[in-house]
């Protein structure tokens, strides 16, 4: 069942898939014009995310055309200067390193097509001869999975997952790893490709730790004086305290073996000056850099890839975008340079509270409309309403699910064992909030005699929706 498992078998642990032009595809709703939205209009996108508690607070800028805003919700309305707050950033990370990884190339440093193997002391896998080149690391067409395939079993401190995960382990996995394809013919999101460039970026171009080069190549230049991957004390002190999916307070995560997949924190303010260098990056020394990792290096059936950048189109704009996550924070970052416009998330929970928020101001910023908000809100339901929907579902292809109560709440549970609360959003529809990328959807049928019948696996975005039928309580 292709809709549960890619949401909850590795990417509990990944950093966050980012959205392509599917940010527009919902049905719109009026709105006054393209143009930076007024903060009640933003405050109306937010609300559902804190009523329906997918973050205790939010930090949004928005940049059109050399005008920037900056809104704070929930928790963080009150601070002083909240476009100075610190968070995770998660996979926005691979943006920076992509760029990075662009600078080099103009320097004539490297080649996008030179074979990794050029660059590393270890062996590489390849397909039948066709080497894994820098570019396809870049765009997640390596054919290298999204983490080791023993990332989830090995013993692992849960709430840091990458903390103990060292570069020998990493280069041990590359190294015995069997290609199912040709490089560069088809996108599957990698967390341990963008790894690799970081290291050969550390390693073979700049000598010196990644932190260092993003320091010395981007964030200095930009002005960006709180984008690091190891925060100074006065940095740590401006850090919001992360929060689980279900709002549990949470430590930050450590990556030493691929930094480059997702290891930076930034602010809002310094995410503006970003955007801003993105949208108009003339008179910097990183202009041509810029072009180059915002061009499509590959055009996948979901859209295309630029070196770093997931990229969209819709009309005339050319949507470059992409999310993150780490164990306690959510990040969206969206541009369109036809318009000269630009949108950071940053959120102080994991799940899917930044796509969802910063899709919605995105969308109203460069089309001036609105469409329903994707953030479900949850209501009650009582144990005895909850007891209809226990059972096994037997779904096309041999999947079965389970539906358990434990309590006041129910919960999914797959043939592996694995389990997942589901919440209610209506007497019959329920909703996943661990899903990492936009909220999964479980809805219950009911039969001629007003039993329930099936169980309605909503699609991830990839697939149709999966119909399980009830086979016993």
């Amino acid at each position: 069942m292709k809709p549960f498992h890619s949401a909850f078998g590795k990417a509990l642990v990944l950093l966050l898939v980012a959205m392509t032009s599917a940010v527009f595809a919902q049905t719109d709703l009026p709105a006054d014009r393209p143009g930076i939205p007024s903060a009640d209009e933003v405050r109306e996108i937010v609300a559902p995310a804190l009523d329906g508690k997918w973050a205790t607070g939010l930090v949004i800028g928005v940049y059109q055309d050399g005008e920037t805003r900056v809104y704070a919700f929930g928790s963080l309305a009150e601070d002083a200067d909240p476009a100075r707050l610190v968070f995770e950033i998660g996979s926005v990370t691979k943006v920076f390193t992509g760029l990075l990884l662009a600078d080099a190339v103009v320097l004539g440093k490297l080649r996008l097509e030179d074979p990794l193997s050029d660059h590393v002391a270890f062996k590489v896998p390849s397909f039948e001869g066709q080497p894994v080149r820098l570019v396809h690391l870049a765009t997640h067409t390596s054919a290298l999975p999204a983490v080791p395939d023993d990332f989830l079993t090995r013993k692992h401190d849960p709430t840091n997952p990458y903390g103990s995960y060292s570069f020998d382990e990493m280069v041990a996995f590359v190294e015995a790893y069997k290609l199912p394809r040709a490089p560069g013919t088809q996108f599957e999101y990698s967390n341990i490709g963008m790894g690799l460039v970081g290291h050969v970026l550390e390693t073979k171009v700049y000598e010196t730790d990644l932190d260092t080069a993003f320091a010395a190549r981007i964030c200095v230049p930009l002005e960006m004086n709180d984008t690091r991957i190891v925060l100074t004390e006065p940095l740590r002190k401006r850090l919001v305290q992360g929060h689980t999916a279900t709002l549990e307070p949470t430590g930050t995560w450590d990556i030493p073996a691929m930094p480059g997949c997702g290891a930076l924190k930034s602010t809002v303010a310094d995410m503006l000056r970003f955007i801003r260098a993105e949208l108009d990056p003339g008179g910097t020394h990183l202009e041509e850099a810029i072009r180059l990792s915002q061009q499509e290096h590959f055009q996948g059936p979901g859209g295309g890839n630029g070196l770093g950048w997931l990229i969209g189109k819709k009309g005339d704009m050319t949507i470059l975008n992409h999310a993150g996550q780490t164990g306690g924070y959510t990040s969206f970052l969206g541009i369109v340079p036809e318009r000269k416009a630009g949108v950071i998330v940053l959120a102080d929970a994991a799940g899917c509270v930044a796509i969802g928020v910063g899709t919605e101001v995105f969308r109203r910023l460069v089309t001036g409309t609105r469409a329903p908000s994707c953030l479900p809100v949850p209501v009650v339901l009582a144990e005895a309403e909850l007891d209809r929907f226990t059972g096994a579902y037997a779904f096309p292809g041999g999947t079965s699910l389970r539906i358990l109560r434990e309590g006041s709440r129910l919960l999914l549970e797959t043939a592996e064992g694995t389990r997942v609360a589901i919440e209610p959003c209506s007497p019959a529809r329920f909703f996943v909030r661990e899903s990492p990328i936009l909220p999964l959807f479980f809805e219950f049928r009911l039969g001629e005699d007003g039993r329930v019948k099936e169980l309605v696996a909503e699609s991830d975005g990839e697939s149709s929706p999966e119909v399980g039928q009830r086979s016993g309580d």
